[in-house]
């Protein structure tokens, strides 16, 4: 889904997925935008937020001409709290779902500290969101 400010002009695009634990584990940005044209340009770095969530965030930038760069913040839960986990196939091992949130956006001022600014705003309200419509219901099964 995209959400646009039509004010700013910032754009965030979000996904999160329910599967099965071992293939929802191992996919991640790094190995996804890196297959598709973009160069990561920052190595991956935990951040906390409220509520007790975690999620990894990465920085991208595109090899086409337009050169643009964006931010993307992912991470796993099994139906309590998001989770920036070292090693999500072996963490959540026999859980038969897996939640994934996966979320990449920019900022109309194209500078990276603009970008995380814009997508943690969003995710201080989203997180809340999913907590309240998905993560207290836990995952099927």
């Amino acid at each position: 889904q995209t959400f646009v400010n039509r004010r700013t002009g910032d754009v965030v695009n979000v996904a999160v997925i329910l599967g099965p634990a071992g293939p929802i584990a191992v996919h991640t940005p790094e190995i996804c935008y890196s297959s598709q044209q973009y160069q990561q340009i920052s190595k991956r770095r935990r951040e906390d937020f409220s509520d007790g969530h975690s999620l990894w965030s990465a920085s991208f930038r595109s090899t086409g001409v337009d050169a643009q760069s964006f931010i993307v913040y992912y991470g796993w839960s099994s139906g309590d709290h998001w989770r920036a986990s070292h090693d999500p196939r072996f963490e959540f091992a026999g859980h038969p779902y897996l939640y994934k949130l996966q979320l990449a956006g920019r900022s109309s001022q194209l500078d990276m500290e603009a970008n995380r600014a814009v997508c943690r705003q969003f995710l201080e309200e989203y997180l809340h969101l999913l907590d309240q419509r998905l993560l207290s219901r836990g995952a099927p099964g």
